[in-house]
């Protein structure tokens, strides 16, 4: 065998043998906790197996995506134009960069009691949640991508 295939197999083997780590360790858990707290897994992969047989579970799943897309698309929208701004634009540069650090700081879980007293329940908080947890690395990338590019001045030719 090449050294790739061996490594190819090597690397497989490693995922074998941490899923079977995980779910031996889940069954010792659910061994000495109640079932409702952490079933064993055969009663999780038979659940899980009933919900993959149900319409229910791909409407769900459904809903889950679209808000997740559009949670997504918001943030790499609004984090693309932002990032450009700021490293594209000296005079924001340095307040938009500390903003966004400063807030990103704050774990994307803490703003949901405030979206819900803002926007109530339904998909908007969730769409807005999903949001914020990418706005800040994308704004931050794009800011710093934008500014490493090395600036030129083109002169016009005679």
């Amino acid at each position: 065998m090449s050294n790739s295939q061996t490594r190819g197999v090597a690397t497989k083997r490693a995922y074998v043998i941490a899923i079977a780590v995980i779910l031996f360790f889940w069954q010792v858990a659910a061994w000495f906790l109640p079932d409702f707290l952490m079933p064993d897994v055969h009663t999780a992969i038979v659940r899980l197996w009933e919900e993959l047989n149900s319409a229910e579970f791909y409407e769900g799943l459904g809903n889950s995506m679209t808000r997740l897309g559009a949670g997504y698309g918001a943030a790499l929208f609004f984090g693309i134009l932002l990032g450009l701004v700021g490293g594209t634009i000296n005079a924001v540069r340095g307040p938009l960069k500390a903003a966004i650090i400063i807030l990103q700081s704050i774990p994307s879980i803490a703003w949901v009691p405030l979206f819900l007293i803002l926007m109530g329940f339904g998909n908007l908080p969730i769409i807005v949640v999903v949001a914020i947890g990418a706005f800040f690395p994308t704004a931050l990338s794009v800011m710093n991508a934008t500014e490493s590019v090395e600036k030129y001045t083109f002169l016009p030719h005679e």
